[in-house]
């Protein structure tokens, strides 16, 4: 919730000021975009190549069932673990569902590979050459400067792999165990809040408020809670439940 509520202010104090300002020149953005097609490059232009009966309204309710979907599945569903995996996962479901894809798109992945233990380099380089082999598919069809059929199918074929490689690092992030990263900034003998909330049989959320209540002897590094590990094991043994009611 705090993380939701850290969002919302700060899409409100960075888009306040140029809506109050200009709100017409602020609201271009959103309207333009609704309007726009897909970009031939994106997998949602390669559906509309194939299939030209769909118009904009129904491509932009699509994509963002899709997103929308997925992004409360997952959040849902790791909201307990590391915040870089849950970053990392919600901007690559970003990528695979929006209608419009920009080259430098994938650069936003960069700082996830350096930031995460993930060891899929060999994937981001491979995401980047198709990337580039996409670009420069794209670039002859939309100056003009060439229309040939066989420029058409390796784009095609360039964005799909595209598509298929970013949701194979989807998987792969998703799969993985990013709590190591944050394991080392947890001193010796001490257990994190995941790590303790196991010990005692509870959830993270129940962990972190027996932590702020005191009644369990924890403390703040790097902004986490962390908790010395016989203080764990200690209070695990004499805690009770509460009853549900």
């Amino acid at each position: 919730m705090k993380i939701v509520v850290t969002f919302g202010v700060g899409c409100l104090i960075v888009n306040l000021p140029f809506a109050l300002i200009n709100f017409r020149g602020w609201y271009y953005f959103f309207s333009y975009n609704s309007r726009r097609l897909p970009n031939p490059d994106s997998i949602w232009g390669i559906i509309y190549y194939y299939i030209p009966q769909l118009n904009v309204t129904q491509i932009n309710i699509l994509s963002l069932l899709i997103f929308a979907l997925a992004y409360l599945a997952v959040f849902w569903r790791y909201r307990h673990q590391s915040f870089l995996k849950l970053c990392f996962a919600l901007t690559l479901i970003f990528l695979i569902s929006n209608k419009v894809f920009s080259p430098q798109y994938i650069l936003w992945l960069l700082p996830f590979f350096v930031l995460t233990p993930l060891n899929r380099k060999g994937l981001f380089y491979s995401l980047e050459i198709c990337n580039l082999l996409v670009l420069f598919t794209i670039v002859p069809l939309r100056t003009g400067s060439s229309q040939s059929t066989v420029l058409v199918h390796s784009c095609i074929i360039f964005v799909v792999l595209r598509e298929i490689l970013l949701i194979c690092l989807l998987y792969y992030v998703l799969r993985s165990n990013m709590a190591t990263h944050d394991q080392n900034l947890i001193p010796d003998n001490y257990l994190s809040l995941n790590e303790a909330a196991a010990v005692i049989g509870v959830n993270p959320g129940t962990a972190k408020k027996l932590c702020r209540s005191g009644e369990l002897n924890a403390k703040m590094e790097h902004g986490k809670w962390v908790i010395p590990s016989d203080i764990v094991h200690s209070f695990a043994k004499q805690y009770k439940r509460p009853r549900r009611k």
